[in-house]
């Protein structure tokens, strides 16, 4: 296995036990059953993956992506579709990397039917992620946000508590510390990065057990909202 491959499998693997993507798929779960069949189904900043696809009940759903390979290449504020055209619009973590994220939810209420669907998922507590990281919005920055756009807030859940977002904080150690393992060159330190990872791993969802004591929840990894527009 060469080094690329590894840091591909690792990277996989991570995605497979995140804690904050089992909350994002549980929460998509749960709207797409609120939602029920959709005729079409643009999902902004799927990915090559599209990995929540096979969790909606859609006749066609269009993958859409700038920077990797998609079934559509576009950007959020510029979409090549029809007015009124998709049922559901979805984007999950994707707002926090544009830098003019009011045109791209005015660009989705226009490909939007009538009282259609817009899911949106944005972290909140997280470390910049990309070199275009542009924002954060709290509860009720993003209620007003999307509000003010016009939709209207249906559900709104949030990532876990202060507990799970201490434990994924932890798991960025190595990370921070070595790089990623792509950028490892030396075998002692693909094995120290190795070891440092298989023992932060399991952290956040031991340290998620605890959420339940959290009664504020002021602190989250971010939230996952359902709306509608008006």
């Amino acid at each position: 296995m060469t080094l690329q491959q590894s840091g591909e499998w690792g990277l996989a693997l991570s995605r497979r036990l995140s804690l904050p993507r089992y909350h994002i798929r549980k929460h998509l779960t749960n709207f797409a059953q609120m939602i029920g069949p959709s005729h079409l189904i643009l999902d902004i900043g799927s990915g090559r993956l599209a990995p929540y696809r096979p969790l909606f009940d859609y006749e066609r759903y269009i993958a859409i992506d700038y920077f990797e390979w998609a079934d559509v290449r576009a950007d959020a504020s510029h979409l090549p579709f029809a007015s009124e055209s998709a049922s559901v619009v979805l984007s999950t973590e994707v707002f926090e990397h544009l830098p003019e994220p009011v045109e791209a939810l005015r660009e989705v209420r226009r490909v939007l039917q009538d009282h259609g669907y817009f899911i949106l998922t944005v972290p909140l507590v997280w470390g910049v992620h990309d070199y275009v990281d542009y924002q954060r919005w709290t509860e009720r920055g993003l209620t007003k946000f999307l509000n003010e756009a016009g939709y209207e807030v249906l559900e709104f859940r949030q990532r876990g508590g202060i507990f799970s977002m201490l434990g994924c904080m932890i798991t960025q150690i190595p990370r921070q510390i070595f790089g990623s393992l792509s950028q490892q060159s030396h075998w002692w330190t693909r094995g120290a990065y190795a070891l440092t990872w298989a023992v932060t791993l399991p952290i956040p969802w031991l340290a998620s057990f605890f959420d339940y004591f959290d009664r504020s929840k002021d602190f989250t990894l971010g939230y996952s909202v359902l709306c509608r527009k008006q």
